[in-house]
């Protein structure tokens, strides 16, 4: 791999240490060189770095090549002791690695004081910031370096860093940033292997078994993500086999409890078919009586008509013969007839009397036989309740002593002699039933508790053995977030180096590193971008403000262009060259224009007169202006008096003339010019110019030619190069042109200028388009991104996961406390009840006391029955007496109407005689007739009456028995439906069968006649009988399916109040019937053996056969090709002697038959999964399926303590399938293995070959473990002693061809050798006397060494 995309080892360097002050320590390209003679401290230096620094270890037996414990780390810092030393210091210690333009630096800082040990931190600084060039361990005070404090140095470091207290994390953060292993362990074994190597005279102390030993312990094992696979299918297998195991028992239980189950529920429909048979016959069979009985109504009523008619007829009959009689009746006779009538009617009413008391008599004996008889049954009965009585006693007696309460053995004797009662007893019972009730819901809580643990322990398990997978996830994440933040950075320095206008200081850039280096989530970039905001507000407003100021001078420049211009428009458009005026000026001549006042200034109203020369012209001019005459004001004489007239806020000059005509005056030099004007104007003008003197005057106005001129007391003298500019309209003329031609001078130059500014302006917009676009290409921070939310996601999963595990944990906790309570509790409430806490112990104690309870109430029924049954036969034997007593009466009264009734009948005799004369006869014979005829009358008036009687009777009678009828058929139609309902509910459970249209009574009721048949087969059986042995066999299973609150209970039918037992357990939160649990149960063996089938088939073809197995050929690929390419290295070396070494991997033998051989089984896993056929596929499978049986062989094993999962990683270790070895061969001999005798007869450089060579080929393998980024860091001490000169430049060959990065130190070497590269080299001289270690500095840059002044 080339070194620019690993980490290179940079610089080294301490401050504080042993006998350096601040020392720095250079690599070249990741090489350096510590020579020196004997104690100069070439090895203390060396091994103050390699591996110090990489574990933070500091143990003695790491400070000393030779293991010595004699040093101790607070001695290299305070030194020796004696006069002058240290007895408290501080001491840093660094490393600086280099990747592309990217910095990290790793070390520690060491607080000594002597007599104590040393406190400790380590550090990483990853923003680029380098120790010695940016940033110092101390503080420099006047000439004093004061080292810092921890609290300072983290200060120092800020964002830009991390400070560990605990090695452990230091060292996992060099393996994260550095490194890149999978887990620590690794990464503490490379560092094992590299302070192996490090010891000086290696040959002495390792031998060639020792080798092959470090070379199997290098190659990289399968790790525990590659192993998870493996973990989980067998985790999965066992626990799905647990499962099954437990289901078919439960399934075995469920079968012997449903066997039962549905002879009662078959008898159950039997005895609701049998019902609905025998309702539905009573039903329909008074539905017909009551039919006939309404017909015989509607009969009757017809019949009872015509005798009330009948009747009717006979009562008028029976007036007329009642009033014949009345007529009859006045004859004596008829007193005797009378007398006998009444005598005849006492006989009937005795005999009448006799009748009744007979029958009276003859009921009497009946109902006497009948209470005797009743009085028999009642005496059986009384028999039966009281053997039942003696049974109850018996078995409540036994149940008594069954619950442990001998106590109230004598209870029920007493209370059968009247001496007690039960109520006690039955309190006790429930009390105690109270309690082993407890107990056994305490029980079903435990087993509701067990399957909530194992369902807790079991997501526990799953959550944490995902939250171990997400956590190393997360690891590998930020391991690939530090190599994006280290690529981040790097493109960042490129991308600064490559900006031409964008650019940042080094503190900027460092600024910007601190920041990814604080990132740590999506979008915390604030600080990165504020920087980068900083950076470009500052090249912004550096360029703004140049643009700004360019554009104002731009516009300047312009205004005066345009000022220039303006100037010109305004001279072109003026008629004449006029004097500017001012506001005050310019306002008083409009004024006099708007007035219409004539007025001309003076050097408009003048011109020079022909032959003037210019230069007098020029002085004239300006000495009319120095006098302030030039553009003062001519009016003519009368306007005089117009400044009288003038504002605050005007002024004006005008000329007042006082002509000198005939002296020298400027007559001769002026006249006047040629205007538009009054004559008068004109007139003036020439009288102003008459008034000015052309030579000196004392009390006038004069204006010499030689320049001169004066006003009174005011002299002076005028020079000027100049021409005339305002007298005379060509002087006018040309002067406007020449103003005109400067100020076109003056734009054109102005306008260069301002193109100059342009271009300068538009070149810095260039550069700000550039900026905003060098700004714009910032490398894209969107793999952070990306790392960031796979990182977020993460810890958001490892997050839920976390709460859910802390929620598991929780209810665990909870679920174990309430376990406890609940096995105290009944721990108490069996030591209470003298029991042993078993669950069985208390489901027969609450059978037996459930019975006992039952059995108590049916004997305090029974007692009670027995004296009701008592009670009533002590009455039917009162009725019997009184009865008795009755017909003695009876008979006596008897007696006493026969008497009576002889002495009528004598009576009667004789009143017939004395009768039985004609005339009596005839006039009997027609009263006879009369009478007998009203006798009949109202025998058929009452025999009809009695017929209606008896209609109105049967009427009443049938009416009667339809209301009876009718409300027997109501109370009928209710049974024949409840019964229908009863079978509409046993048929609606489908136990026994299913019936389809349930709300069809007729098809119920034909239903039930078809399965008459069956309902007959269980009509002598038992229920009671049936209904035990079901509850015995429900609380036997009970045992077995406590966790799915399996429960037998009473259900009673709300609307037709039947009652049946049902039995039904919970599962998945639904409560079950015995058949749908069993149903259940049954698909989820189904269902577990199809699992445990996918399973082994997952875990033979796809997890062993395909993922790891492919794992293991791919290491083991890898494997070959490093023997191969380390014996291609060794076979490129030509070492003295001709000696020429090979190192081999070589198969073991197989050791099982089912097993394969090495090389066939490494041939199969190396194919395609794709393409691999089935038959080789097989093979596979049975190998690894012999492999793990023998593991679980060896598992089950007590003399095993190793899990499954460990005893499979050792079998599964392809490492444990090949052994290296090493061959030597000396010219043309045969090749040789290298054993440890062959080992012992090569000289002492050969030795050293024979052991540097394999070592450095382990240490080559260990880091093709480490990330494609890693270092791979060797240290030498007394590097390559006993080896030959032409050698050890075949051996710095070898490293090289290894791309090792080295800190070698030696007596010796130089480290100058064609096969080298480049080297920093380091000699180093000790002076003790002075403490102090000096260091020379040489550079080999492959051709020739070179001295580096330091």
């Amino acid at each position: 791999m080339s070194k620019e995309n690993r980490w290179v080892l940079s610089r080294a360097g301490v401050f504080n240490y042993w006998y350096y002050d601040e020392e720095y320590f250079d690599f070249f390209d990741g090489r350096m060189l510590i020579r020196g003679a004997n104690a100069s401290g070439k090895s203390v230096t060396m091994q103050s770095f390699i591996t110090l620094l990489l574990d933070g270890n500091y143990h003695p037996s790491r400070l000393d090549s030779f293991g010595s414990n004699a040093r101790k780390l607070e001695d290299y810092v305070l030194g020796d002791q004696g006069p002058g030393q240290k007895n408290e210091a501080i001491a840093y210690l660094f490393l600086e690695f280099k990747k592309q333009n990217v910095f990290v630096s790793i070390g520690m800082g060491i607080r000594a004081k002597r007599g104590t040990n040393p406190d400790t931190w380590y550090f990483v600084l990853t923003d680029g910031r380098r120790f010695g060039i940016d940033i110092f361990f101390y503080e420099k005070i006047g000439d004093q370096k004061i080292p810092l404090t921890k609290k300072k140095f983290e200060n120092l470091l800020g964002d830009g860093g991390k400070v560990f207290s605990a090695r452990k994390d230091y060292m996992e953060e060099v393996n994260k940033i550095l490194f890149g292993f999978e887990d620590t362990e690794e990464f503490e074994n490379l560092i094992e292997l590299i302070v192996r190597i490090r010891a000086p005279k290696l040959s002495k102390d390792i031998k060639p078994d020792s080798v092959y030993k470090m070379l199997q312990e290098s190659l990289p094992a399968l790790s525990e993500s590659d192993l998870r696979s493996l973990s989980d299918s067998i985790e999965n297998m066992d626990r799905i086999q647990t499962e099954l195991k437990n289901l078919e028992i439960i399934k075995d239980v469920l079968e012997k409890l449903k066997k039962v189950y549905d002879e009662y529920n078959k008898l159950l429909l039997a005895q609701s078919i049998l019902n609905v048979l025998e309702k539905s016959k009573e039903y329909f069979s008074l539905k017909i009586d009551l039919e006939k009985a309404q017909a015989e109504v509607e009969k009757n009523k017809e019949e009872k008509l015509k005798i009330e008619e009948k009747i009717g007829e006979l009562k008028k009959e029976q007036e007329s013969l009642t009033l014949r009689l009345e007529s009859i009746k006045e004859n004596d006779i008829f007193k005797l007839q009378k007398e006998l009538l009444n005598i005849k009617e006492e006989l009937k009413e005795v005999d009448e009397q006799k009748n009744k008391k007979l029958s009276q008599i003859n009921s009497a004996s009946q109902k006497l036989e009948k209470e005797r008889q009743q009085l028999i049954a009642l005496e059986e009965e009384l028999e039966k309740y009281k053997r039942k009585i003696k049974d109850s006693v018996e078995e409540g007696k036994l149940l008594i002593e069954s619950i442990g309460f001998q106590r109230f053995l004598e209870t029920l004797d007493m209370y059968l002699f009247g001496q007690g009662s039960l109520d006690i007893l039955k309190d006790e019972i429930s009390s105690f039933l109270y309690q082993v009730e407890i107990v056994l819901k305490n029980y079903e809580k435990l087993a509701e508790i067990k399957k909530d643990l194992d369902g807790f322990y079991k997501n526990l398990d799953m959550n944490k053995a995902e939250a171990q997978k997400i956590e190393e996830d997360i690891q590998n994440l930020l391991l690939q977030l530090e190599e994006i933040k280290n690529s981040l950075k790097n493109a960042i320095s490129i991308y600064f180096e490559q900006n031409e206008v964008f650019k940042a200081l080094d503190e900027q850039r460092t600024a910007i590193f601190q920041a990814i280096n604080s990132c740590e989530k999506k979008g915390d970039y604030v600080r990165i971008y504020s920087i980068l905001d900083d950076i470009y507000k500052f090249h912004y407003l550096a360029i703004s403000d140049t643009i700004r100021r360019l554009e104002f001078e731009i516009e300047t420049l312009n205004n005066k262009i345009k000022a220039k211009k303006e100037e010109i428009e305004k001279i072109k458009s003026q008629k004449d060259d006029e004097i500017i005026l001012s506001p005050q000026q310019k306002k008083v001549r409009d004024r006099l224009l708007q007035k219409g006042v004539p007025f001309i200034p003076f050097y408009m109203a003048v011109d020079f007169k022909d032959g003037v020369d210019e230069k007098k012209k020029a002085i004239i001019e300006d000495a009319l202006n120095c006098l302030g005459i030039l553009n003062a004001l001519i009016v003519p004489e009368k306007y005089r008096d117009v400044l009288s007239e003038l504002m605050d806020d005007e002024k004006e000059m005008i000329l007042i003339s006082k002509p000198a005509y005939f002296s020298h005056t400027l007559n001769e030099f002026l006249e006047v010019a040629n205007f538009d004007g009054p004559a008068e104007l004109k007139q003036e003008v020439a009288a102003v110019i008459d008034s000015i003197f052309a030579t000196e005057k004392d009390d006038g106005i004069y204006i010499c030619e030689d320049g001169r001129f004066g006003n009174s007391i005011l002299k002076g003298r005028t020079t000027t190069c100049e021409n005339a500019r305002f007298i005379g309209i060509e002087n006018r003329r040309r002067y406007r042109q020449m103003l005109i031609s400067q100020l076109e001078d003056e734009i054109a130059k102005l306008s260069v200028e301002v193109d100059n500014k342009k271009q300068e302006r538009n070149a810095q917009k260039v550069l700000l388009e550039k900026l905003q676009n060098e700004r714009d290409s910032f490398p894209s921070l969107i793999d952070l991104d990306t790392a960031f939310e796979m990182i977020e996601e993460r810890e958001d999963r490892k997050s839920d996961i976390q709460k859910e595990i802390e929620f598991l944990e929780k209810k665990i906790r909870e679920l174990l406390t309430k376990e406890n309570n609940l096995k105290h509790e009944i721990s108490v409430i069996a030591t209470k009840l003298s029991v042993t806490a078993a669950k069985d112990n208390f489901l027969k104690l609450s059978k037996d006391a459930q019975k006992l309870k039952s059995l108590l109430v049916d004997l305090e029924n029974q007692v009670e029955k027995e004296k009701l049954v008592s009670r009533t036969l002590d009455l039917r034997k009162d009725q019997i007496l009184q009865i008795e007593e009755n017909i003695q009466n009876l008979s006596f009264d008897l007696q006493v109407l026969k008497t009576r009734w002889e002495g009528l009948e004598l009576k009667k005799i004789e009143i017939e005689k004395r009768l039985s004369s004609d005339d009596a006869q005839k006039l009997f014979e027609e009263q006879q007739k009369a009478i007998e005829r009203l006798d009949s009358i109202p025998k058929e008036i009452e025999n009809f009456n009695k017929d209606l009687q008896d209609k109105v009777a049967k009427i009443s009678r049938y009416e009667a028995q339809i209301e009876t009828k009718a409300s027997q058929l109501e109370k009928a139609k209710m049974e024949y439906t409840n019964s229908l309902e009863v079978l509409k509910i046993e048929l609606s459970f489908g136990f026994v069968c299913r019936e389809e249209n349930l709300e069809d009574e007729s098809r119920l009721l034909e239903f039930a006649k078809e399965k008459s048949s069956f309902a007959n087969e269980y009509k002598s059986k038992d229920l009671n009988q049936v209904l035990q042995k079901l509850i015995a066999t429900h609380y036997e299973a009970q045992v077995q399916l406590a966790e799915f609150g399996a429960n037998l209970f009473l259900k009673e039918d709300e609307k037709t109040r039947y009652l049946r037992y049902l039995w039904t357990a919970k599962k998945d939160g639904r409560l079950l019937s015995l058949y749908e649990f069993l149903e259940r149960i049954d698909s989820e063996i189904i269902e577990k053996k199809n699992l445990i089938t996918q399973q082994e088939r997952e875990l033979f073809e796809e997890v062993l056969a395909k993922d790891i197995g492919f794992k293991i050929s791919r290491k083991i690929m890898l494997a070959q090709d490093w023997v191969k390419r380390m014996n291609e290295l060794m076979d490129g070396m030509d070492l003295s002697g001709n000696l020429k070494f090979r190192l081999s991997w070589e198969q073991k033998k197989q050791e099982l038959e089912d097993e394969l051989s090495t090389s066939e089984l490494v041939k199969l896993i190396s194919k395609d999964p794709a393409t691999t056929s089935d038959t080789d596929r097989q093979k596979i499978v049975k190998h690894f399926r012999a492999r793990i049986e023998r593991a679980k062989r060896l598992h089950d094993s007590p003399e095993s303590f190793r899990s499954l999962y460990e005893i499979m990683k050792e079998i599964l270790d392809y490492r444990q399938w090949f052994e290296f070895r090493l061959y030597f061969q000396r010219g043309e001999d045969n090749r040789r293995e290298l054993t440890n005798n062959a080992y012992d007869k090569f000289s002492g450089g050969e030795k050293a070959l024979s052991i540097y060579v394999p070592l450095l080929a382990a240490l080559c393998a260990k880091y093709q473990s480490a990330a494609s980024y890693a270092p791979r860091i060797i240290a030498l001490d007394e590097a390559f002693a006993g080896v030959d000169e032409n050698n050890i430049e075949k051996m710095f060959e070898l490293i090289e061809n290894l791309e090792f990065d080295y800190i070698m130190n030696s007596q010796i070497l130089w480290g100058d050798y064609k096969t080298v590269p480049g080297l920093c080299i380091y000699e180093l001289i000790s002076d003790r006397s002075k403490g102090c270690v000096l260091k020379v500095k040489y550079i080999w840059n492959g051709y020739k060494k070179v001295l580096v002044e330091i």
